[in-house]
């Protein structure tokens, strides 16, 4: 596939790369934190988001690389206290 700048910006747009010093909310976000307190839907969508934004991305970020590894995991761990 060829790359795409429109592409890219798109995908950087519908599931950005946190701001870890905007917000405590963005910080969380940044080291994955707030996954823990996300439920299996939560985290599924957040996963498709990940993966779409990694479809569209021609040079994904070390941060989308790790949250897509961190999403899996947490998606395979048991749900018993989360929404």
């Amino acid at each position: 596939m060829r790359s795409s700048v429109a592409r890219t910006r798109w995908g950087r747009r519908i599931y950005p790369d946190p701001a870890p010093l905007a917000s405590a909310e963005e910080f969380a976000r940044a080291v994955h934190a707030d996954l823990a307190e996300m439920g299996p839907h939560e985290l599924n969508r957040e996963l498709g988001l990940a993966r779409l934004r990694a479809l569209a991305d021609d040079e994904p970020s070390l941060w989308l690389r790790e949250r897509l590894r961190e999403l899996e995991v947490a998606l395979a761990k048991p749900h018993r206290n989360r929404r």
